[in-house]
């Protein structure tokens, strides 16, 4: 079996322990700088290359892609999945996980719980609510992961709006619980890792792994961390990240996450590969044409 890992040029720690562990649950394993892949597109198809190697060669990609590449990221992993090779992270993950407003507008209309959210895209189109809103509330951009701040007052709104309007950025206005705990959880394929705060360990209720398992399922993401908040005994998904470090759970859970993960990717590559030997073939078949 050969697995495919695309991610940024200057690797973390991450993307070495994933590339060094899954040595040994694969036959090849070849880490591929984003910034490296080419795409040759003909009368018939687009196909990727690295160098002179057929990126449809392998059976299973393994995405971790950076919010500067989310384009072209978005773009190679949709190439995969149109040719029925297994894509760990799909290409609708990116978009997600990149789009801090669109993941729980997206969540809440499939029955998944969110907090309260307003936005728009002027400063005319929001104004209106700002005397009635419940302050303190969290102001967010919603193509970031950072820059949140928390306003206290409806003067303190429409300064900070002005500022974010000058800026050509979208409004985006969450609740905060002020009872509420901070959780993040590591989804390692069908695993959950859950953090409370900033190191504690959290075993979840069986309807909370329900919902989280549920999200990464609906995030298509096989690989990555959700964040949330427990409020009144209840979960509040409040966005994902498509390239968790694993080190922290590494260490707080005393296990060998990354272990884990690739034990179970590989028995998931090789399910989906004795379905698909035809597509398999063809891949390959396809390479050696090229090149021949």
């Amino acid at each position: 079996m050969k697995l495919l890992i695309v991610g940024p040029e200057n690797r973390t720690n991450t993307e070495i322990s994933l590339l060094d562990r899954a040595k040994e649950y694969f036959d090849t394993v070849l880490y591929v700088p984003l910034e490296g892949v080419r795409i040759e597109t003909t009368t018939d198809e687009s196909i990727p290359y690295y160098k002179n190697t057929n990126l449809f060669e392998f059976d299973a990609v393994l995405g971790r892609i950076s919010k500067k590449n989310s384009d072209a990221g978005y773009v190679l992993m949709k190439l995969f999945e149109d040719r029925k090779i297994y894509t760990i992270n799909s290409y609708k993950s990116i978009l997600y996980g990149y789009n801090e407003f669109l993941a729980p507008i997206f969540l809440k209309t499939k029955g998944i719980p969110t907090p309260k959210i307003h936005f728009a895209i002027t400063r005319k189109a929001i104004e209106h609510i700002l005397p009635d809103i419940k302050y303190p509330v969290l102001l967010r951009l919603p193509y970031e992961k950072k820059g949140s701040v928390v306003i206290d007052s409806y003067d303190s709104a429409k300064g900070v709006i002005d500022t974010i309007e000058k800026l050509s950025q979208p409004i985006m206005i969450q609740d905060i619980y002020r009872n509420g705990s901070p959780v993040t959880v590591l989804v390692a394929d069908s695993k959950l890792f859950c953090i409370e705060g900033k190191d504690t360990v959290y075993t979840p209720t069986e309807q909370e792994k329900y919902l989280l398992k549920k999200a990464a399922s609906l995030f298509e993401a096989g690989l990555c961390s959700i964040t949330a908040i427990k409020h009144n005994n209840h979960i509040l998904i409040t966005g994902m990240d498509i390239c968790p470090s694993m080190d922290k759970y590494n260490e707080l859970f005393e296990k060998d996450l990354y272990d884990i993960f690739l034990n179970q990717i590989a028995k998931n590559t090789e399910r989906i590969s004795s379905k698909n030997p035809i597509a398999r073939l063809a891949n390959i078949f396809e390479g050696a044409l090229k090149w021949n």
